[in-house]
């Protein structure tokens, strides 16, 4: 069986400038991820960049024996190079995605930390949960409920006191008419 492969004159150049920028870039993400350690935000990277980074000299230093000891053999040589190639990638993307994913998860569970208006109510949502904010929601609904249904209980007897009391009034004032009407009669009368 053969294999072919590509070859360069120039090879040990080309893989020395190669391995030189991607070094460059690994000291210099070091270095970044370094100077934001003490940096406090919601999606801090500078410790996963630095597993990132250690992963990355893991593979380095496992990958490279491995391939030197492979270099006879394409179908391995082949199949480490994939590999690492592989592992090197999924590492960096879980590592640099999969913390930013876990809490927009998490944060469907939790409110963030404030406070929420509802009806004239200040609620806090430190530490509280959608479940909890609803539950509050629910108690803050029934209380208007029963506040609406007693208001309207009360204009309802307030109006009724209302009518009677008008209905009163005229009955005295056409018994007081009816009273001056006979007076000024038994006065024509007279």
């Amino acid at each position: 069986s053969s294999a072919g492969k590509c070859h360069s004159d120039q090879g040990f150049i080309y893989g020395l400038i190669l391995l030189s920028v991607n070094a460059a870039a690994l000291l210099f993400a070091a270095y970044q991820a370094y100077r934001a350690r003490a940096v406090q935000v919601q999606y801090g990277e500078s410790t996963y960049i630095a597993l990132i980074i250690l992963s990355l000299l893991q593979a380095l230093f496992i990958g490279t024996p491995l391939l030197v000891i492979s270099s006879d053999n394409p179908s391995a040589l082949y199949f480490i190079k994939a590999a690492v190639i592989f592992i090197t990638s999924v590492v960096v993307l879980l590592l640099i995605f999969a913390p930013k994913l876990l809490h927009v998860w998490r944060s469907k569970e939790e409110t963030s930390v404030g406070t929420v208006r509802i009806s004239g109510l200040n609620v806090s949502t430190k530490d509280v949960t959608i479940v909890q904010l609803r539950r509050q929601l629910k108690t803050a609904q029934d209380e208007i409920d029963t506040l609406t249904t007693s208001m309207s209980q009360n204009v309802s007897s307030l109006g009724s006191t209302l009518f009677q009391s008008n209905t009163n009034a005229n009955a005295s004032i056409g018994r007081a008419g009816s009273v001056e009407s006979n007076q000024l009669r038994a006065n024509e009368q007279a």
